[in-house]
């Protein structure tokens, strides 16, 4: 069976199995006062155990029956110990390796809520990086008529539903890119007068109109030659 020492230690750790985790760490702590660190057993009454572990005696009793009736512990006059000076060096051993593995689980659950903050002062930081950077587009985009007609839009938009909402932002979008891209303006002011047909939109659709200077989309894949009239005004394709 591997010696004394092997089945002392199989049958502590037994004993220990039996008990709930939160009851192993009362268990290590009062062994902590049962046995020396040079293997010397030492009976405390359980008050005394109870405020040497920092529990209360209620808590302590069910730990110490239980490790009683394993055999681990034994109480002598009114006091209890160790069973026997042969499960001293198990019960330093199985201490020591306890609190090691107590000390590894609180680092790592240290180390995850450490996580979890910095994933959450990493979305906090996002979050306002985002806005800060909707806020100045925002207000870039807000300069001459387009900030007049952005008033417009954050007014009605209050109160307006779905494809409505759509064709303001499209539309403010159209009269910002009529001035620097002729034909995304031209698609966005579309867009917009078709998602909501006002007045508002089709003056950024004609605006749009004026300024592009596309006139007609030839399909590429049966298109092989393409030739302008001299006046610009035809064109012949083949």
């Amino acid at each position: 069976l591997g010696g004394a020492q092997a089945i002392v230690r199989a049958h502590l750790g037994e004993a220990i199995r039996a008990l709930a985790p939160s009851e192993r760490d009362v268990a290590a702590r009062v062994f902590n006062h049962l046995v020396t660190p040079s293997g010397t057993k030492i009976a405390h009454g359980a008050a005394d155990l109870a405020q040497y572990a920092r529990v209360e005696e209620e808590e302590l009793r069910p730990v110490l029956a239980s490790l009683g009736s394993s055999r681990i512990l034994r109480p002598a006059d009114g006091r209890f110990e160790i069973f026997h000076d042969v499960l001293a060096d198990a019960v330093l051993t199985w201490r020591t390796r306890h609190e090691a593995e107590r000390a590894l689980e609180l680092q790592r659950a240290e180390a995850e809520r450490r996580h979890r903050r910095l994933l959450a002062l990493l979305a906090s930081a996002l979050v306002a990086l985002a806005a800060m950077a909707a806020v100045t587009i925002y207000a870039l985009a807000q300069r001459s008529e387009a900030r007049e007609q952005a008033d417009v839009a954050q007014a009605e938009a209050l109160s307006a539903k779905g494809n409505e909402l759509a064709a303001q932002a499209g539309r403010l979008i159209a009269a910002a890119a009529v001035e620097t891209d002729h034909e995304l303006g031209l698609l966005l002011a579309a867009e917009a007068a078709r998602l909501s047909p006002t007045d508002r939109t089709a003056d950024v659709l004609r605006r749009a109109l004026l300024v592009s200077q596309l006139r007609a989309v030839l399909p590429e894949r049966r298109v092989t030659t393409a030739t302008f009239s001299p006046d610009g005004t035809r064109i012949v394709a083949g």
